[in-house]
């Protein structure tokens, strides 16, 4: 018979929540370091790609002050990546054409990686997030609580399909 400790869980409005340690005990030497490993290797390498690439717009393309959406460049395809370059630089300092060349090269060369990077981070997060489910044991109800009453700023987006179930 599996040994099951108490957990209390405040989002599920008091109910407790039975953890199976032999669940845990299985996933997360397996699973989990490996994954969590993995995230902060990713998180690091597009903290950087983020600097440096702010770096280069500042240097190459004088933007001192990068709005939300250059900050958020991994958000972007190639067309909104040029585009908003365009609009912070203004009418005052038109970009040339080989200019227009540099921001595309430098979103193939430089984004498009770092945006797969970010697919292969919430991939993981959802991974990790499975687990933590599976540990608790949750149940489809349970879990569809968890996502309706989560704060708005949650890292991943609530999963789709048939792993979230509609609230009553």
């Amino acid at each position: 018979m599996a040994r099951y400790k108490r957990v209390d869980c405040s989002c599920l409005r008091g109910s407790a929540i039975r953890l199976a340690r032999s669940q845990v005990k299985k996933l997360w030497p397996a699973v989990c370091p490996h994954v969590v490993r993995r995230l902060i290797e990713i998180t690091s390498r597009q903290q950087q790609t983020q600097r440096t690439l702010l770096d280069w717009l500042r240097v190459e393309y004088a933007i001192e002050k990068p709005s939300n959406k250059l900050l958020a460049a991994t958000d972007l395809d190639s067309d909104t990546w040029v585009s908003e370059v365009k609009r912070i630089r203004g009418k005052k300092q038109p970009l040339t054409a080989a200019g227009v060349k540099g921001l595309r090269d430098e979103y193939t060369r430089t984004i498009a990686p770092a945006r797969a990077l970010a697919a292969e981070t919430l991939k993981l997060e959802r991974t990790l997030s499975d687990l933590v489910n599976q540990a608790y044991a949750l149940t489809p109800a349970e879990i569809a609580l968890l996502w309706k009453t989560a704060p708005p700023r949650m890292p991943i987006p609530p999963p789709a399909g048939p792993r979230l179930l509609p609230m009553s």
